[in-house]
């Protein structure tokens, strides 16, 4: 376990220039500088563990380590510096020179390979660059460097890149031109050792971690080398591939490795938490689908509205315009009419208040039917009334026939008189049935008027009993004399003023109602 992270040496928080973490092999050449500073002895173990940074124009180079610290370190650098979340980029050091068995670097490879796949499990995907350094007799003070899925070489000068065929057509005398030529035999058997030795334990198939793929990778030829290796990988390879002899590196031990600043452009900078912008970019994703479920929705609710309301518009039309409101279709007419209302009402309310968001998103279009409909609602008419039937005529009793003078009980021989009056009143069912007594003039006026009630009553009261007909379809008056028919003044006259009345009025279902009891001179 790392001890806990110091921040001497380390840019202030507001640093916003790249914070590359520089890791695998040739750190203490990289960091000799800071690696005196800290006297250390060259062999000490606590050089891995102490943080050494090199901050140049272009970016900030922190040690990392062995790659199992890669994690970890990354951890205490965030936690002391969080500002820098999208700043951090990898640099990881392969040097041939260094290495004489193949397998453990390839042990050292993988386990570079699960430490970045646990950062990228906790939401940390670090940008790496591949970069090397290879000992020649002949310097280049050039970076040779190809990006993932690009095969051509470039060569980086002095802040500049070339194509490999243009940096060799530089002018120069004939050392010159061998030093090229030698460097571009060494960087050719390079990229073909690191195409077979560094690429496939990064991107072969592995079922503990995801495929390591590396942005770019660099090589830069260099004159001395700290830690050559007798017998080392990049001997060997020159001595199977070319026939060449090895280079003896002479071991310099101040000798301090050159970053990569010419290569920090090929590395992206981020900003923010990658947990930070692949929330953000989901949300971005689910409010797109939101957005488009809504207008989705928005559309078909505009379609079934304006579907409903002309399949009531052809509902209305088919239904013929009814001659009388007693038919039928007076009543499916009266039930498409409505539904018209109703759509109307609905449209209306959406020109005065606003359309509801369900139906907006510039899809309303149903603003053209509001006018239309609202006329059609205004030009409907309904047909005439049935002209009411002329009143029947009433019935009329002799009062003589039926009662005793001065008696309102009646007489046992009346009853054919009533029962042809009676089979009158069935043949009109439901209808009220007005029974109205009347007297002469004679004698005292308030007698005549109970007199005239009473007759009615019994009258009243014998139909009802004999016809089963609701009391709720009679309505008893008593007129008294004041409603003759003749005069009072002969005998004649008086006969045809003592009499019964009973009148039907022409109107269905009116005996359903109350009663009516009324009396149209005094109430009793």
């Amino acid at each position: 376990m790392l001890p806990k992270l110091a921040e001497h040496g380390l840019p202030p928080p507001e640093y916003r220039q790249l914070v590359v973490l520089v890791g695998g092999d040739g750190l203490g050449a990289l960091f000799a500088a800071e690696v005196a500073a800290q006297d250390l002895p060259a062999d000490s173990k606590e050089r891995s563990d102490n943080l050494l940074v090199r901050v140049t124009e272009q970016a900030c180079y922190v040690s990392v380590g062995s790659a199992q610290q890669l994690a970890e370190r990354v951890e205490q650098l965030l936690a002391a510096r969080p500002q820098w979340r999208g700043q951090l980029a990898l640099q990881w050091v392969v040097n041939p020179a260094e290495h004489s068995d193949r397998a453990v670097l390839l042990a050292a490879l993988k386990a570079l390979r699960q430490q970045l796949a646990r950062l990228q499990r906790g939401g940390w995907r670090l940008p790496l660059l591949l970069t090397g350094y290879l000992p020649g007799q002949h310097a280049a003070a050039q970076w040779f460097s190809q990006q993932a899925g690009q095969h051509p070489l470039k060569v980086v000068e002095a802040g500049h890149w070339r194509t490999l065929a243009h940096w060799q057509q530089l002018p120069g005398n004939g050392q010159q031109r061998g030093a090229r030529l030698q460097a571009l035999v060494q960087v050719s058997s390079a990229l073909a050792w690191w195409q077979q030795t560094v690429l496939p334990p990064l991107l072969e198939a592995d079922g503990d971690s995801p495929p390591c793929l590396a942005l770019a990778w660099a090589v830069r030829v260099v004159p001395s080398w700290p830690q050559v290796v007798p017998g080392n990988l990049w001997q060997q390879w020159l001595a199977r591939r070319t026939g060449l002899p090895a280079i003896a590196a002479v071991e310099v031990r101040a000798a301090q490795l050159p970053l990569a600043d010419e290569l920090m452009h090929l590395l992206p900078r981020r900003r923010g938490n990658p947990l930070s912008r692949r929330a953000w970019a989901r949300g971005v994703w689910l409010g797109a689908v939101l957005v488009a479920a809504a207008m989705a929705n928005s559309a078909w609710q505009n379609t079934l509205l304006a579907r409903q309301i002309s399949d009531d518009v052809r509902r209305y039309h088919a239904v013929p315009t009814p001659l009388s409101r007693a038919q039928s279709v007076f009543a499916r007419k009266q039930q498409a009419l409505a539904a018209l209302r109703a759509d109307a009402a609905l449209l209306d309310r959406h020109y005065r208040h606003g359309v509801p968001p369900y139906l907006g998103l510039g899809f309303y279009s149903l603003g053209a039917m509001r006018l239309p409909l609202l006329d059609l609602v205004a030009a409907h008419r309904l047909p005439p009334l049935p002209a009411p039937p002329p009143p029947a005529a009433p019935i009329r009793l002799d009062s003589l026939s039926l009662f005793d003078v001065a008696s309102a009980e009646l007489k046992p021989g009346s009853e054919p008189l009533l029962i042809k009056a009676l089979m009158g009143i069935k043949a009109q069912p439901g209808w009220l049935i007005v029974v109205a007594g009347h007297t002469d003039a004679t004698g005292d006026p308030a007698r005549n008027l109970q007199l005239s009630r009473q007759r009615a009553q019994a009258v009243r009261d014998w139909m009802q009993r004999m016809g089963e007909i609701p009391d709720s379809c009679f309505a008893v008056q008593g007129h008294g004399a004041t409603r003759p028919v003749a005069s009072n003044t002969d005998a004649v006259g008086r006969s045809r003023n003592r009499r019964v009345d009973i009148r039907l009025v022409p109107e269905e279902g009116a005996c359903e109602r109350a009663p009516v009891v009324a009396d149209s001179t005094i109430a009793q």
